[in-house]
């Protein structure tokens, strides 16, 4: 019964652990890696991978196949491959397996030879010893017969297409070796032979499958005959971080690891995980972890890449600030294809320090004799000559040495400098020359000036005038005060514009308007709109009211600007409409009182005002923006209506104006343009404003680069001066193809006068109603 006891075990050790056969990195892409040189581990499955590697590899692993169901289930492996010059490699491989009381050794070589056909292809053999040994007790009859042993045969061939599709075939133990105690041989004390097989296609460095299969000539118990593998594996462009996956008709498996070039040549260290697909073992709680480790050697092959940069181009504006574009043309001189190619960027400043410019490049594979293009951004600080070197194979950590890993037939050519001069940024310096204006009997008007919501144009123009600019200025500053309303841009066109395309024009026109508020406020995009669907010729003023007058066609050239309330701001609440009045600034709110038709008049108008004193009581200072109306209806409620008119047409406070001047000193001021740059600039325009903002002026303006100084007498407008006791600043717009730019002087101007000023108070309101004829303004 003992011997029976031991024959049952030894199948069943059998037939769990397989051929004894594993390899960390395989064994997470699910048994697979027929065709794929992962590590020196692969000999185990493929002799022929003995001769893939260019360098030595060293390879050990140690495995827990049974963890959760057998605490003393162990197995590990040490496995060496080197090249023997190009055409040759030779591994050894070394592996136990120990289950309780039962354990496998196997020890053996592999050699390997290369040629090229199609590609390369390589033939490799193995030759393994074999021991089965058991921990018996003495006095067991078969302790006395000694450990088997055996010995094995492997043969395999490994056919690279190119750098992407490979074939892997190979067998295993092709005698099917036995290790019978004594005369006990049957199928259960023998090893099968083992066919594999595995087809790789590198889609990319990210995923390279493989599909596998494995046919034995017998097996024991119930374990698939024959075995289809699916498995994957992959990595990050740098070589630091890879992983794998497969599947088999017994377990499910993952792996990852991570490998670093500051050890040795190079060295990884890999786990993989390993889940049963029967249920029963899942239940009992069974898993697989492998544990691995790979040191690489300098590569020897004689054979090497070459891969160069061939040439560098600069593009962009050369100037501090602005975006440079960095391309490289890196070149594979070589022989064979070429993988993970690092190619780094460092600018070399005027003073002679160096700086990476991340990220690194990676090339992902460059074939024999061909090219590939990278590129990076830069932005140079300040101004100079600087060197811009691009090198491949190198991941720039010993800038500017060249830390590179592939093997090359000329090392020097990895390395290509360019010499860029980078200019200043493009800037204006302007100040006057007289900061202090004095003058004698100054006479000052204060007056309110009406905000007019429409803007007119020249025969055939969409340029706009300062006038509009000014207008268009309050507009847009009330915009972005009030974030509850919407503003819309009609335009018109009329049969004095000549030739003009209609549409074409009454669009430019809105859109001028459009520009000019938005590039003061550029947040306002979303709440500053253009019609593009009303009738682009209808005229301000029917035919019944123009009789022949030509200031009708001066007129009808316009762009008319109305104020909306964004969406969902109709239909408020009492405390909604107090809180929207009280975050726009330009509101009114207009509480509507209903009556019903039977009732007096009035009565609604009553009620709705009932209501806004009570308001008042609580928000005095909502006083003047709190207004009641009566409208008939079928209830007797309040309705809340907010009413954005006055961002439009609401009266602004005109800038002071100092309106006659005696002996003036000095007499004329002259503004100085210090320019660098802007060689390409359109148009330019010196203006003057005030620090409120309630004016702005433009002095002169000009197409192309703005001169060095400009003499200003001091006016802001036609019979206008500046006003005393205002501080006002110089500035200076420049427009080109590419943007618009804005530049002000730090130096403030100011008037002094010498004498007392009278003041005079207008006040001006204007409605422009068109063909109504009632005003709709709760203005007036």
């Amino acid at each position: 019964m003992k011997k029976a006891g031991i024959y049952i075990f030894l199948a069943f050790a059998i037939a769990f652990s397989g051929e004894f056969r594993w390899s960390a990195k395989n064994t997470g892409m699910g048994d697979g890696g027929f065709s794929l040189a992962l590590d020196a581990g692969g000999i185990f499955y493929n002799p022929a991978l003995a001769g893939a590697f260019g360098g030595g590899v060293l390879s050990a692993g140690y495995g827990l196949r049974l963890t959760g169901i057998e605490s003393s289930a162990e197995s590990g492996y040490i496995a060496y491959a080197r090249p023997l010059g190009w055409s040759a490699g030779a591994g050894l491989l070394w592996n136990f397996e120990k289950i309780s009381t039962y354990q496998m050794l196997r020890l053996g070589g592999a050699f390997a030879y290369r040629i090229e056909l199609a590609g390369t292809l390589t033939v490799g053999a193995g030759v393994n010893w074999l021991q089965r040994h058991y921990d018996l007790p003495p006095d067991d009859p078969l302790a006395s017969r000694g450990n088997p042993s055996a010995v094995s045969f492997d043969a395999g061939i490994l056919w690279q297409f190119g750098d992407k599709f490979a074939v892997g075939v190979s067998a295993c133990d092709i005698n099917e070796p036995d290790l019978a105690l004594g005369d006990q041989s049957s199928e259960a004390t023998k090893l099968p032979r083992r066919i594999g097989a595995g087809v790789s296609y590198r889609l990319n460095q990210y995923f390279i499958p493989e599909i596998g299969l494995v046919q034995r000539s017998f097996v024991v118990g119930e374990k698939s005959n024959p075995e289809y593998h699916f498995g994957f594996c992959g990595g990050l462009s740098s070589g630091t971080l890879f992983w794998r996956g497969g599947i088999t008709p017994e377990a499910f498996n993952l792996g990852v690891g991570w490998r670093t070039s500051l050890l040795f040549t190079g060295m990884d260290i890999d786990y993989a995980f390993g889940l049963p697909l029967e249920k029963s073992l899942r239940s009992a709680g069974q898993t697989q972890h492998y544990f691995g480790i790979t040191f690489y050697g300098k590569p020897t092959r004689t054979r090497r890449g070459d891969v160069c940069v061939k040439k560098i181009w600069i593009e962009g504006d050369r100037k501090v600030g602005r975006k440079i574009t960095i391309k490289a043309a890196i070149r594979n001189a070589g022989k064979i294809t070429l993988r993970s190619i690092p190619c780094a960027l460092a600018i070399g400043d005027p003073e002679g320090k160096w700086r990476m410019i991340y990220p690194t490049k990676y090339i992902d594979s460059l074939a024999a004799k061909e090219s590939e293009i990278v590129e990076w951004n830069w932005k140079p600080k300040k101004p100079g000559e600087y060197t811009i070197r691009v090198a491949a194979d190198d991941d720039g950590g010993k800038i500017p040495d060249v830390s590179g890993t592939i093997p090359e037939t000329d090392e020097d050519n990895n390395i290509l400098t360019e010499k860029v001069v980078i200019a200043g940024a493009d800037s204006i310096y302007v100040k006057p020359k007289f900061t202090t204006l004095t003058a004698t009997h100054l006479i000052v008007k204060v007056e309110e000036e009406p905000v007019v919501p429409v803007v007119f144009f020249a025969p055939g123009s969409s340029e706009l005038s300062d006038e509009a600019k000014g207008i268009i200025s309050v507009i847009a500053g009330r915009m972005e005060r009030n974030p509850d309303a919407k503003l819309v841009i009609y335009g018109y066109f009329d049969p004095s514009d000549g030739d003009a395309d209609p549409k074409t024009l009454a669009l430019a026109r809105s859109d001028a308007i459009r520009g000019e508020i938005l590039r003061k406020y550029p947040d306002l995009a979303d709440r500053v709109l253009v019609s593009k669907g009303h009738d682009f010729k209808k005229p301000r003023l029917t035919s019944r009211y123009s009789k022949g007058d030509p200031r009708v066609a001066e007129e009808n050239r316009r762009a008319e600007i109305k104020v909306f309330l964004r969406e969902g701001m109709e239909h408020l609440s009492r405390e909604q409409s107090i809180h929207a009045l009280e975050r726009n600034d330009e509101f009114l709110l207009v509480i509507v009182g209903h009556r019903r038709e039977n009732e007096p008049e009035n009565t609604g108008l009553a009620r709705a005002d009932s209501v806004r004193k009570e308001i008042i009581r609580q928000k005095p200072e909502l006083a003047r923006r709190i207004v009641a109306e009566e409208k008939v209806a079928a209830d007797t409620g309040i309705e809340f209506v907010l009413d954005p008119d006055g961002i439009a047409v609401r009266p602004r406070e005109r800038y002071p104006i100092s309106e006659m001047w005696k002996n003036p000193q000095p007499s004329r001021n002259v503004i100085l343009i210090s320019r660098t740059g802007f060689e390409n600039a359109r148009r330019w325009e010196v203006k003057i404003s005030s620090a409120d903002g309630s004016l702005t002026h433009t002095i002169v303006s000009g197409e192309g680069a703005p001169p060095d100084s400009v003499l200003w007498d001091w006016s802001v407008g036609e019979n206008q001066f500046l006003a005393p006791n205002t501080e006002y600043v110089l500035s200076v717009d420049i427009a080109t193809d590419e943007r618009e730019y804005h530049f002000a002087s730090p130096e403030k101007i100011r008037v002094i006068p010498r004498k007392q000023m009278e003041a005079i108070e207008n006040m001006l309101l204007v409605e422009f109603n068109f063909d109504e004829t009632e005003p709709v303004s709760h203005y007036l």
